[in-house]
Formats: structure tokens, C-alpha cells, sequence
């Protein structure tokens, strides 16, 4: 098939389409503009199916509403590029992928105006995405709910990019088991919001990013989220600058649970509040260096590390403008943190109330240093039983800080 071409005040509904069994469809171009909808119900696409499309453009006014929609086994969907742009909706329900399906799609423009809702998504034991970059720019809406990926199923990704306008609400995702994400690069900038909750991510699964690039009037939200089980994630560097805000509250990180971080960058006006976290049994926390500079407001409350816990920090910098506040924190049982080297530099102001540390607990700094304009409060510290703390070097003023707490 040449091309396809959807123009103005067209409605199509499309119901009980069942594509089975050796069925290759090529289309050059799809193209849909202007006061079109697009009803889609009950469509299955079943074993040994190959579909080619070159392009997909979407723009202007134009509706689609899909449920129901079941791709199964041996299915194989190959997309070179798609953009939507400009006053469109789209709804999907009900999508279920399942069983040696394979979608390669080699880029996603989403553009302007555009309001995107998924809800029960399903992707099921043996399949590959590969998405080569995903672009979404400028007044777009996303609303996610009930995704479940499981069993055997692998999504590479080339580079994210999110800019300017765009609001993204997550809520009830689920990754179970032998699930191995990709991404090469993620960039979020300039007027985006973030909401996430009720994720869950569970056994076998491995995170891979390459690079996250968070800056100027970002704000994420992140609720409810469970991390348990044989977990895996990779995260190259991290880079928050200049307007940005995270919050999260109820974490849970359990038992078998790896995380991997290579460098970590905090500038210039950003908040981050941390509330209700729980990191237990069996995790490891690996993070290559951390720098916090200029303006940067830290708060952190109720924060449990309990058993079998290890984190390895190699460098801390903290410079210039920053405040940092940490009430309720509890490190019990089989806990093991390493700081390589900490630095705290210049208007750092630092506030710690209600820690607890109790039970064959190992604290290692190798090197202290708080230089110029640093205040450091501490009130209601605890420290019980079978705890060991060593700091290999610091300076004059840290030696009357510690003093105060150990």
C-alpha cells in the first residue's frame, strides 16, 4: 500500500478486525489531518504477522479512541518515524501484547497541543520494543494508568527528550520479572511536570540509562513506588540544574536490589523532599560522586535503612547556598556505608534531628572537610549497639562537629 490519506471531518469506526497467520502489510505513509476520529474496537493480530509502515503523521484536530486491541505471538510491527502534532487525542484501553512480538519504531515526534491516555496496557513474555528517539515538546499531556510488563520482555531506547510544557501523570505500573529496560539518554527541560505513583517494579528486572538531564522549571512528583527482588539499575550521571523541584514520598526498596549510579550533579535553585523511604535487606547502593552546589534546598524526613544494606558513595561535594534538613532517620542491622571523601564548602547550612543507628552498623569516611560559612545543628541522635564508625581524616572544625554526634 502506497500511502494513506485521512483529511478533514472523516470519522471511521473500525470494529472485529482479526489479522492471522503469514499476513505481511507495507504502507509508505499514513497521514491523518484535520477534524478526523478514529474508533477502534476489537482488533487481533495473530502469529506470523509483519507489518511495515515508513511514516505516521498525525496532526490538527483529530481523535482516536482504541480498545481492545490484542497483538500474539510471532507478530512483528516495524515503524520508521511518527509525529503527532497540534490539537490531537488519543485513548487507548485494553491493548494486550503477548509472546514473541517484536515493535521497532525509529522516531516519535509528539508535538503542541497533543493529550495522550493510556489506560490497561499489557505486554506479556517474549517481546522487544526498540524506539530509537522519542521527542515530546510544548502543551503535551500524558496520563499512564494500569501498565503491566512481564515475563521475558526487553525495551531499548535510544534518547528521550521532554521540553517545555509537557505533563506527564504515571500511576499503577507494574514490571515483573525477566524485564530489561534501555535508555540511552533522557532529557527533561523547561516547564515539564512529573507525576508518578503506585509503581512496581519486581524480580529479574534491570534498568539500564545511560544519561538523565533534569533543568529549569522541572517538577516531579513520585509517590508509592516498590522496588523488590532482584532488581537491577544502571544510571551513568544524573544532572539537576536550576528550577527544579522533586519530591518523593513512599519508597520502598527491598531485598536483592542493586543501584548504580555514576555521578550525580545537584545545581542552582532545585528542591528535592524526600519523605517515607524504606531501603531493606539484601540492597546495594553504589554511587560514584555526588556534587550539590548553589541554591539547592535539601529536606529529608522518615527514612528507613534496615538489614543487609550497603552504600558505597566515592565523593560528596556540597557548595555555595546549600541547605540541608534530615529529621527521622533510622539505620538498623547489617548496614555498611562507605564515603570515599566528603567536602562541604561555603553558606552550607545543615540541619539533622532524630537519627537513629542501631545494631552491627559499619559507618567508613575517609576524608571530612568543612571549610567557610558552614552552621551544622544536630539534635536527638542515637546511636545503640554494635556499631562501628571510622574516619580516616578531618579537619579542625569537623573534629568539634563529630564530637557532637558520636
Amino acid at each position: 500500500m502506497a500511502a494513506v490519506s485521512i483529511t478533514g471531518g472523516v470519522r471511521l469506526d473500525v470494529a472485529a478486525v482479526s489479522i492471522t497467520g503469514g499476513v505481511r502489510l507495507e504502507v509508505a505513509a499514513i497521514s491523518i489531518t484535520g477534524g478526523v476520529r478514529l474508533d477502534v474496537a476489537a482488533v487481533s493480530i495473530t502469529g506470523g504477522v509483519r507489518l511495515d509502515v515508513a511514516a505516521v503523521s498525525i496532526t490538527g484536530g483529530v481523535r482516536l479512541d482504541v480498545a481492545a486491541v490484542s497483538i500474539t505471538g510471532g507478530v512483528r510491527l516495524e515503524v520508521a518515524a511518527i509525529s503527532i502534532t497540534g490539537g490531537v487525542r488519543l485513548e487507548v484501553a485494553a491493548i494486550s501484547i503477548i509472546g514473541g512480538v517484536r515493535l521497532e519504531v525509529a522516531a516519535v515526534s509528539i508535538t503542541g497541543g497533543v493529550r495522550l491516555e493510556v489506560a490497561a496496557i499489557s505486554i506479556t513474555g517474549g517481546v522487544r520494543l526498540d524506539v530509537a528517539a522519542v521527542s515530546i515538546t510544548g502543551g503535551v499531556r500524558l496520563d499512564v494508568a494500569a501498565v503491566s510488563i512481564t515475563g521475558g520482555v526487553r525495551l531499548d531506547v535510544a534518547a528521550v527528550s521532554i521540553t517545555g510544557g509537557v505533563r506527564l501523570e504515571v500511576a499503577a505500573i507494574s514490571i515483573i520479572g525477566g524485564v530489561r529496560l534501555e535508555v540511552a539518554a533522557v532529557s527533561i527541560t523547561g516547564g515539564v511536570r512529573l507525576e508518578v505513583a503506585a509503581i512496581s517494579i519486581t524480580g529479574g528486572v534491570r534498568l539500564d540509562v545511560a544519561a538523565v538531564s533534569i533543568t529549569g522549571g522541572v517538577r516531579l512528583d513520585v509517590a508509592a513506588v516498590s522496588i523488590t527482588g532482584g532488581v537491577r539499575l544502571e544510571v551513568a550521571a544524573i544532572s539537576i540544574i536550576g528550577g527544579v523541584r522533586l519530591k518523593v514520598a513512599a519508597v520502598s526498596i527491598t531485598g536483592g536490589v542493586r543501584l548504580e549510579v555514576a555521578a550525580i550533579s545537584i545545581t542552582g535553585g532545585v528542591r528535592l523532599d524526600v519523605a517515607a523511604v524504606s531501603i531493606t535487606g539484601g540492597v546495594r547502593l553504589d554511587v560514584a560522586a555526588v556534587s550539590i552546589t548553589g541554591g539547592v534546598r535539601l529536606e529529608v524526613a522518615a527514612i528507613s535503612i534496615t538489614g543487609g544494606v550497603r552504600l558505597e558513595v566515592a565523593a560528596v561535594s556540597i557548595t555555595g547556598g546549600v541547605r540541608l534538613e534530615v529529621a527521622a532517620v533510622s539505620i538498623t542491622g547489617g548496614v555498611r556505608l562507605d564515603v570515599a571523601a566528603v567536602s562541604i564548602t561555603g553558606g552550607v547550612r545543615l540541619e539533622v534531628a532524630a537519627i537513629s543507628i542501631t545494631g552491627g552498623v559499619r559507618l567508613e569516611v575517609a576524608v571530612v572537610s568543612i571549610t567557610g560559612g558552614v552552621r551544622l545543628e544536630v539534635a536527638a541522635v542515637s546511636i545503640t549497639g554494635g556499631v562501628r564508625r571510622e574516619v580516616a581524616a578531618r579537619s579542625e572544625y569537623v573534629m568539634t562537629s563529630v564530637a557532637l554526634l558520636f
